[in-house]
């Protein structure tokens, strides 16, 4: 997807139709994927993650020393931020639902779309957490107003489906938000360990 939008100016319709359909394979994904054997993404994954952002990217990256009081607060945001993910409905997640790993198949039909690859990492975690690595793409940027009309268009599509009962938009994007934030201060860490121990710059 992210060489589609890039191709010229005049793919933008097609990109929102296909937008729509990765949503709509992510909600359909959520609730009916097994999830027998899936490990969770447990409190423990979560904060693992975050503390690879206090390390590569804050004390390897910048080089800032984490004393007592910066610790400290990095360590009640990051609670705060485990919890957001606990305390939402858990289901399948992907874990990488992003654009390069979403293929355009140019001779299936519509439901066929997209191509989904590199699920190897699923886990059982946060409903939202898929929808950030959708929308909030590290590698392709779109305008808030696109963002939250494509989170609009998942919870509707929920709601019709008798998906995510009692849970109303503003819940959904204040989850949604909160672990975006979880997940590119983790990116941020990656991206940083990727430059500095695995000699890797792309990122």
């Amino acid at each position: 997807l992210d060489r589609l939008r890039a191709s010229s100016p005049d793919s933008e319709s097609s990109l929102a139709m296909l937008y729509r359909y990765a949503v709509d394979a992510m909600l359909r994904m959520q609730c009916e994927a097994r999830v027998d054997g899936l490990p969770d993404y447990s409190a423990t994954l979560l904060r693992t993650e975050l503390e690879l952002f206090t390390d590569w990217f804050l004390g390897r990256h910048l080089g800032l020393e984490i004393d007592a009081t910066l610790g400290a607060a990095l360590r009640d945001s990051y609670a705060a931020l485990v919890q957001v993910c606990l305390e939402q409905p858990q289901v399948f997640v992907h874990r990488d639902y992003h654009s390069r790993n979403l293929m355009v198949l140019t001779n299936a039909d519509a439901g066929a779309n997209p191509g989904i690859i590199d699920f190897q990492d699923a886990v059982l975690g946060p409903v939202s957490y898929d929808l950030v690595s959708l929308l909030r793409d590290a590698y392709v940027c779109f305008d808030d107003g696109a963002v939250y009309a494509w989170l609009r268009y998942y919870h509707a599509s929920a709601q019709r489906r008798g998906w995510l009962d009692g849970v109303d938009y503003l819940t959904l994007r204040r989850w949604f938000d909160l672990t975006g934030v979880q997940r590119h201060l983790k990116v941020a860490g990656i991206f940083a360990r990727l430059w500095h121990r695995d000699r890797k710059p792309g990122y």
